[in-house]
C-alpha cells in the first residue's frame, strides 16, 4: 500500500527532536520563533526543484499575536504550558505511529481507518511546527499541504484567523487537563459509489420508496446540535479548502472547532463525483460566533463526540441555471444518497416471496472494489499492480531500529545543510507518471469539470464514465465503405452519392438533439423561430 511520509520516517528526525526539546527547556517567545524558523528551513522541502524560496518573515504573524493580542496571563500560559505540551506531542509521533505506517486514502478505493487520539494529537502538533515535507498543487494535485507555515500570516488582521488559532490552542489545553480523553480512536471512512452501484436518472424516477421525514427548525444553531446528530460539512473537493490559509467558510470553521478533522488533510485524497467522507467520534471543542464580523471564540467546557459527513456540493453561482441540468442533479442526488444512507443492508424495494431477489445497486454500496492505481506521489501499491507491470512500491520502509542501523548525528547534520539531499529522500526510487486527476478549486466547484458534463460523469483518477441516463445517446457509427460486399440486399451507388452522407446526417441530428435536450432550450429555439 502507498504510505504517507511522516516526519519520524525521515533521516533528519533526530535533529527535529533536538529542536523541539529546546522549546520544552526554554519556553520563551524568541526561542520558540527561532526554533520554528529552523524547523521550517529544515523540513519545508518540496519535490519541486524550483520551489526553494526561504521566507524569513513567515512567523511574524505569530510574533504579533503572542506579543500584541494575548494578555500577560494568556501569554504566560501559552509559553509556559500550551506550546510545551504541543512540543511533547510532536516528539511522540514515532511512539504512536501505526506499526505498518499510515496508508493514503486513495480515490475510488473505499476504506475505513481508525486513528488513535494520541496519533492525531501528534500529527496536529507536527503540523503546527511545520515538520512535514511541503506539498503544492504541482507535486500533490489531490492533497493539501499539512503545515501551518502560511497560517500565521493571517493572525495580524483577520479576526476569524485569530479565533481559529484560539480554538486550536484550546484543543491542546483541553487534552492536557483531561489526559484520559486520549484513549480512543477517530474513525474516518471513505465511501465510494462504484459504476455497478451508480444510479441513473431513470433509476431515481422509477423508485417508489417514500422519502424520509424532514424536520425543519427555525431556531437554534448547528454548532449547538445534540451529539447524536450527524453534522454535514459542505467541503471542497480537496478537503479543508483554505483551512490552513485565511479562509473563513463554514468548512474551515468546522475543521478548527473540530480540530481532529485536520488530520484528514494529511492522507485523504480529494473527493470525486461519486465519493464522500464520514468522520466519527470527533471532539467538538469550541464555537466561533459571528465569523464575518468580530469572530468571537467560545470554549466548550465539556466537548462532545460528534459524527460529521463531508460532501463537496457544486458551486452554481457563476451559472445558476446549470444546477437544473440532469447530470448536475444526478451528481448531487447520488452523492447525498451515498453520504446520508445509514442502513446499507436495507433493500431498496420490498422483496417478493415468489422470486429470488437479485442484489440491488444500493445494497452493494459497501462492497467496493479495490483497483490498483498510482498514489498521490506517483507510486503504485503492490496489491493493485497490474500483470506485467514493474513492481513499484513506496520509498518508506519502517524497520525496527538496531545499533547498526542508527544514523550518526554527523549524517543528520549533513542532510540539514543540503536541501538537495533532503529532497532525494522524498522522491520515489523509480518515479512514475503523475495521476491524471483534475482537481476542483477550493470554492467548492466540481472536481472534474468546470462546465456542463453532458451525458457522462467522467472520473479523473480512473477515466471511468458514469452514465446520466440508463441508455445514453449513442453516436451513429460510421459506415464501412466495404460493408456492402457481404450484404444480402443489392445496393447501388452513383458517382454523385457520398458514402459519408448517412454519417454526416447522423452527426447533424445529434447536434440538434443536444441543443434541444431540455425544455428551456426548446422554448428558446421556438421563440427564435417565431421571430
Amino acid at each position: 500500500m502507498a504510505l504517507v511520509m511522516l516526519p519520524c520516517d525521515l533521516p533528519w528526525w533526530s535533529n527535529v527532536q533536538k529542536k523541539l526539546a529546546q522549546i520544552d527547556e526554554t519556553p520563551t517567545l524568541e526561542v520558540l520563533l527561532e526554533v520554528m524558523q529552523k524547523l521550517h528551513e529544515l523540513c519545508n522541502v518540496s519535490l519541486d526543484p524550483d520551489d526553494d524560496g526561504k521566507d524569513q518573515g513567515v512567523f511574524d504573524g505569530l510574533r504579533h499575536f503572542v506579543a500584541e493580542q494575548l494578555g500577560e496571563e494568556e501569554r504566560a500560559h501559552f509559553l509556559g504550558h500550551t506550546v510545551r505540551h504541543i512540543a511533547r506531542h510532536a516528539r511522540n509521533l514515532k511512539l504512536y505511529r501505526p506499526p505498518r505506517g499510515l496508508n493514503f486514502s486513495l480515490q475510488q478505493q473505499g476504506d475505513c481507518y481508525e486513528l488513535s487520539y494520541r496519533l492525531v494529537a501528534a500529527l496536529l502538533a507536527n503540523a503546527f511546527f511545520s515538520t512535514f515535507p511541503k506539498r503544492t498543487e504541482k507535486t500533490h494535485p489531490t492533497l493539501q499541504d499539512f503545515n501551518f507555515t502560511y497560517f500565521f500570516k493571517g493572525l495580524v488582521e483577520s479576526n476569524v484567523q485569530k479565533a481559529k488559532f484560539r480554538s486550536f490552542l484550546n484543543y491542546f489545553d483541553w487534552l492536557e487537563a483531561n489526559p484520559v480523553e486520549l484513549d480512543g480512536t477517530l474513525k474516518v471512512s471513505r465511501k465510494v459509489m462504484t459504476g455497478k452501484q451508480w444510479l441513473t436518472i431513470e433509476d431515481w424516477l422509477e423508485c417508489g420508496l417514500p422519502l424520509c421525514d424532514v424536520e425543519i427548525k427555525h431556531e437554534g444553531r448547528l454548532d449547538k446540535a445534540s451529539s447524536d446528530t450527524m453534522q454535514t460539512v459542505f467541503a471542497s473537493a480537496r478537503l479543508g479548502g483554505d483551512v490552513l490559509g485565511p479562509g473563513g467558510s463554514q468548512e474551515t470553521l468546522q475543521f478548527f472547532t473540530f480540530p481532529e478533522l485536520l488530520a484528514v488533510l494529511l492522507y485523504v485524497e480529494a473527493l470525486e463525483d461519486n465519493e464522500s467522507l464520514q468522520i466519527e467520534n470527533a471532539h467538538h471543542v469550541a464555537r466561533i460566533v459571528e465569523p464575518r464580523g468580530r469572530a468571537l471564540f467560545e470554549k466548550i467546557e465539556q466537548p462532545k463526540k460528534t459524527s460529521l459527513c463531508c460532501i463537496d456540493a457544486e458551486n452554481y453561482r457563476a451559472i445558476p441555471s446549470q444546477q437544473f441540468e440532469e447530470d448536475d442533479i444526478l451528481r448531487e442526488l447520488n452523492k447525498c444518497l451515498l453520504a446520508f444512507r445509514q442502513n446499507t443492508t436495507c433493500p431498496v424495494v420490498e422483496p417478493r416471496s415468489t422470486e429470488k431477489q437479485r442484489p440491488t445497486r444500493l445494497d452493494q454500496l459497501e462492497n467496493t472494489s479495490s483497483k490498483g492505481r498510482l498514489s498521490p506521489i506517483g507510486e503504485r501499491d503492490r496489491e493493485g499492480s497490474t500483470p506485467g507491470s514493474p513492481d513499484v512500491c513506496t520509498t518508506i520502509f519502517i524497520r525496527q531500529p538496531t545499533p547498526n542501523s542508527k544514523r550518526s548525528s554527523s549524517d543528520s547534520n549533513k542532510l540539514e545543510k543540503d536541501i538537495n539531499k533532503r529532497r532525494s529522500w522524498l522522491s520515489p526510487d523509480r518515479p512514475a507518471p503523475m495521476t491524471n486527476s483534475s482537481v476542483g478549486s477550493t470554492g467548492g466547484e466540481g472536481l472534474l469539470t468546470a462546465g456542463h458534463r453532458g451525458r457522462f460523469i467522467i472520473l479523473g483518477s480512473s477515466g471511468e464514465c458514469l452514465p446520466v441516463n440508463r441508455h445514453p445517446l449513442k453516436i451513429p457509427a460510421r459506415r464501412d465503405s466495404y460493408s456492402s460486399c457481404e450484404s444480402s440486399n443489392d445496393e447501388f451507388h452513383s458517382a454523385r452519392d457520398s458514402f459519408d452522407e448517412d454519417y454526416e446526417d447522423g452527426l447533424r441530428a445529434r447536434t440538434y438533439m443536444t441543443q434541444l435536450d431540455t425544455p428551456e432550450r426548446r422554448f428558446t429555439f421556438a421563440q427564435q423561430l417565431r421571430e
